[in-house]
């Protein structure tokens, strides 16, 4: 079992579901628009109570997988990915032109925001951060140096974090 990669992908299902099943079923479908700002509050409070919860989780794992779950989470979701996620449940085709993306606080590299340019970044983010996972705990042909002079222990339950 690898736990980290696990959390992060479940996560990312869970915050992009919970988006197309309450803005898309529910505000989307009745014109709500003007309780748009209580329901990005609300989508924020998923957000971090998601990280808390994955980086909690994680904890057994050690200080450094909690890290690696909540920056990789953070910056696929808010990188685009939960948006692709987002049309893919709903089974809707991604619009040419994701505006709100390019709005402060996405963590997008290239403007504007299109689901080619998401997708591109997603890759990128996700290969980034399976390298750096495989490098985290020193995989076999890794070139992970020790901390402080001193490998780390296997997890005594032989539990497999990343």
């Amino acid at each position: 079992m690898i736990a980290a990669p696990i959390c992060v992908a479940v996560a990312l299902l869970t915050y992009a579901g919970s988006d197309a099943l309450i803005w898309g079923h529910i505000f989307e479908a009745h014109s709500m628009w003007w309780a748009d700002p209580q329901y990005q509050a609300g989508h924020k409070a998923i957000l971090w109570g998601l990280l808390a919860l994955g980086a909690v989780a994680l904890a057994g794992c050690g200080l450094r997988w909690s890290a690696w779950y909540a920056v990789t989470f953070y910056a696929l979701s808010q990188g685009g990915g939960a948006d692709l996620l987002y049309y893919w449940l709903d089974g809707r085709a991604v619009p040419a032109a994701l505006p709100w993306l390019d709005a402060p606080g996405h963590w997008l590299i290239a403007h504007p925001a299109t689901p080619g340019r998401l997708m591109v970044q997603c890759v990128v983010g996700g290969l980034a951060a399976a390298w750096t996972a495989r490098h985290l705990d020193g995989a076999p042909g890794s070139r992970r140096v020790a901390i402080h002079g001193a490998e780390h222990a296997p997890h005594p339950n032989g539990q497999t974090c990343g």
